[in-house]
């Protein structure tokens, strides 16, 4: 019987301490569900006995008493939980409040065994005794199971979490913000993920001297399959660039690696574009996704470059179009995912391409491509004001300087 009562106080014991791992809001719903536990057993008890209790006021008001006393004495080892000064004392209140229980457990049972106190009539039989530790075992062994399952869920949560936390890392090697200031040129790239990790990805390879190779990807979804298909694709296009004889056959051979290694009901939306700085041009190639921008310094204007191709991992054997475009100096380029342009605020309106191209036909002329970024997200924040972004957001710019 001692180990038994050992064992029950060291499980409430470490089921208490459990709590001070909660956050403040969750620890105040603990306060008030344990006041509820032990109110319960307060009314279970009072059931019980009701039928032996002495029909007078007095007894009554003396029963209710107890109740009272023991309902106040339960809650002194939540004193800690809401005030986190007392932290420290937790174990000190616990005890307290067990030798408190105690005591008002010996003075029930003096009550109970006699009836020369006017609170009994009679004492209470073994059948009404049975049935009260059956009820009072269940409700404890309810909330100890309870709190079991709850610490398990915490447990795996957490678990979850830190298994997240390697994939948020891994995703950070695999898309770094990337900033160059190179002669003829300056490249500025980051990517923002919704949620824990994203599906969208970037990157920026020279070539040689002159040349240089860069991309942006879109996985349909938000969530860690998504983060996946997105480190298959950008494997792929590291392996295709070490190939490269045209961008429309690294693009087939990207696709046809989607394809054999994704979910059917995933797709991929890419663009890449090859650069010439000592020619002057650029070769895109575009896979579904969002058309390039391309500002023109010496007419002050954004184009649109719109080159025809479907998403990666759709059909297997796609075959894809490039466009050459020409360039000046002060000329800049743009390369988006649609989390930008579909960013709401809370009338539910979009940012918009119109808000994109206005921002960076202003923006292009004096802004390094980092400052560009920065100018477009105070933009973004004005525009959405607090309200969270639902899509992953990559920007990636090239100035011609």
């Amino acid at each position: 019987m001692k180990s038994l009562l050992q064992k029950i106080a060291y499980l409430t014991e470490q089921e208490y301490k459990y709590l001070f791992d909660l956050p403040f809001h969750l620890r105040m719903k603990a306060v008030f569900a344990f006041a509820s536990f032990f109110l319960t057993l307060i009314i279970i008890t009072h059931l019980t006995l009701r039928y032996f209790i002495e029909d007078r006021r007095e007894a009554l008001l003396l029963l209710l008493g107890l109740y009272l006393f023991a309902l106040i004495a339960s809650q002194i080892p939540l004193l800690a939980l809401i005030l986190p000064k007392l932290k420290k004392y937790r174990t000190s209140f616990f005890n307290l409040s067990a030798i408190i229980g105690a005591l008002i457990s010996i003075s029930g049972a003096i009550f109970l065994l006699s009836t020369e106190y006017g609170i009994f009539r009679k004492r209470p039989d073994l059948t009404s005794g049975i049935i009260w530790l059956i009820g009072v075992t269940s409700v404890y062994a309810g909330l100890i199971f309870y709190a079991k399952v709850m610490k398990g869920i915490a447990s795996e949560k957490a678990r979850m979490e830190a298994e997240v936390k390697v994939a948020q890392n891994i995703q950070s090697q695999l898309v770094p913000t990337i900033e160059l200031t190179k002669d003829g040129y300056q490249v500025f790239g980051h990517s923002i993920p919704a949620y824990e990790v994203g599906g969208d990805f970037f990157d920026v390879r020279e070539l040689s001297e002159h040349k240089m190779i860069v991309a942006v990807g879109d996985v349909s979804g938000h969530n860690i399959a998504a983060g996946l298909l997105m480190a298959i694709c950008k494997g792929a296009f590291h392996s295709e660039i070490n190939y490269i004889s045209t961008l429309e056959k690294m693009a087939k051979s990207m696709n046809n690696t989607i394809v054999e290694n994704s979910d059917k009901r995933m797709f991929v939306s890419f663009l890449c574009g090859l650069f010439d700085f000592g020619n002057g041009f650029l070769i895109t190639v575009n896979a579904g996704h969002l058309p390039l921008l391309h500002f023109i310094n010496g007419e002050h204007r954004v184009m649109e470059r719109k080159p025809v191709g479907i998403a990666f991992g759709l059909t297997k054997n796609s075959e894809f179009k490039s466009q050459k475009v020409y360039f000046n100096k002060g000329d800049a380029f743009l390369f988006l995912t649609d989390g930008l342009m579909e960013a709401k605020n809370a009338l539910g309106e979009e940012f918009g391409v119109e808000h994109i191209k206005n921002g960076f036909r202003k923006y292009a002329t004096d802004c390094s491509p980092r400052e560009m970024y920065e100018n477009f997200f105070l933009d973004l924040n004005r525009f959405t004001g607090s309200l969270n972004h639902q899509d992953d957001i990559t920007f990636l710019s090239v100035k011609i300087v």
